[in-house]
């Protein structure tokens, strides 16, 4: 149990900053009033739980790289404040496209991982 603790918090460790990498630099490249910066980091996390799902990794694996990395990565958090941003701003158009074009692409990108994964 310890183990797989420790395991979690490594992998949350390095999705955390993964992410805020990722996302600041990705900020400085796209400008939008979308906030497709956090819309790729979920989507391909997505992708990647669904790649690791699809693998059957259930093993210290899946506890590092889909619990803790995967887990930190991506951040449903985020994602509200943002709609919620995009709402009060009455940038309506905008908060539809994010909400929507987040959550149905993080399913079809984890149905995508996970259908690779059948095929490796």
């Amino acid at each position: 149990m310890l183990n797989n603790l420790l395991l979690v918090g490594l992998g949350a460790f390095l999705g955390a900053i993964s992410r805020f990498a990722l996302i600041n630099e990705l900020k400085k490249r796209i400008q939008s009033s979308i906030p497709i910066p956090t819309m790729i980091v979920n989507i391909s996390g997505s992708f990647l739980l669904g790649l690791l799902v699809g693998l059957k990794v259930y093993t210290s694996i899946y506890f590092i790289m889909a619990v803790g990395f995967l887990g930190a990565y991506t951040t449903f958090s985020t994602l509200a404040v943002e709609a919620v941003t995009l709402m009060r701003e009455k940038k309506n158009g905008a908060f539809f496209l994010y909400s929507l074009g987040t959550f149905f692409g993080g399913i079809l990108f984890c149905l995508a991982g996970w259908k690779l994964a059948l095929i490796l």
